[in-house]
């Protein structure tokens, strides 16, 4: 399968996603955990992430075989974008909070596990799954807000491939402030992000335009955009969005406040 036939496949998954409501605790409605139970999660991917690969040696930058990095994906479900990273040599932390999701990933990649917990920051427990060879796995199944550094540990790097652009805008800016609190100075993320006429298309993903992510996170991180490609092509095939559509990969830098 070539780039262009990946690229749309990938998104056109990503927008096959049913609507998920969020409301400021960042919980799903309950029919979002019955499709996890259910099987029925069709924005699942197969593969890695084609951008993931090309930009990775950005993410990672700094790693190698002495140093290993603690690389977050927030709001993870199962995606096998964990496990390559994890192939780069990294520990991986994963939050989500449809439990279902993180017991699909254990059982499906057929890793030993095994459930204990953590407080955060504020004394409350937090439910934490180890898992994998040297428990090079930690997955939290919970509110993404409730999952801080202090559960987390130093994180080095992070991977956000669906997670802001997920989001209602009322809780972006909060899901930035959180960012920023458990990413160390000089750690990274990648983001992928897309641009179009909101109006045209309800969401999620939502759109996310370059000024906003700047809003959001320029107190806190340097911005490059490091590529935009425009995906209307792919996209109006298949949905109502006839504008514009970009897809732009984002790397963000934490500043040492």
């Amino acid at each position: 399968m070539g780039f262009i036939q990946r690229a749309s496949r990938q998104l056109a998954q990503l927008f096959c996603k049913e609507r998920l409501v969020m409301s400021s605790s960042q919980k799903p409605d309950l029919d979002w955990e019955s499709r996890w139970k259910d099987g029925r999660t069709g924005w699942h991917r197969d593969e890695v992430n084609d951008r993931l690969v090309q930009y990775h040696g950005r993410l990672l930058e700094g790693a190698n075989a002495e140093k290993k990095l603690n690389v977050f994906v927030p709001l993870c479900g199962k995606t096998v974008d964990m496990l390559w990273l994890n192939e780069q040599g990294h520990h991986i932390s994963g939050v989500d909070l449809v439990r279902q999701a993180l017991d699909d990933f254990v059982s499906e990649n057929k890793l030993t596990s095994t459930v204990s917990s953590v407080k955060n920051g504020d004394g409350e427990e937090v439910t934490l799954i180890k898992a994998g060879e040297n428990d090079c796995f930690s997955l939290f199944p919970s509110d993404l807000f409730k999952v801080d550094c202090t559960a987390l540990g130093q994180v080095d790097a992070a991977w956000d491939r669906g997670s802001y652009v997920a989001l209602s805008p009322e809780i972006r800016p909060r899901y930035a402030e959180n960012m920023a609190a458990v990413i160390k100075p000089g750690g990274r993320v990648l983001m992928e992000v897309y641009d179009y006429v909101q109006s045209e298309h309800a969401g999620p993903p939502f759109s996310t335009p370059n000024d906003e992510i700047t809003s959001a996170f320029g107190k806190n991180f340097t911005i490059e955009i490091m590529q935009t490609e425009d995906a209307l092509e792919y996209i109006k095939l298949r949905f109502p969005i006839t504008t514009r559509f970009d897809r732009s990969m984002v790397l963000l830098v934490r500043k040492a406040n």
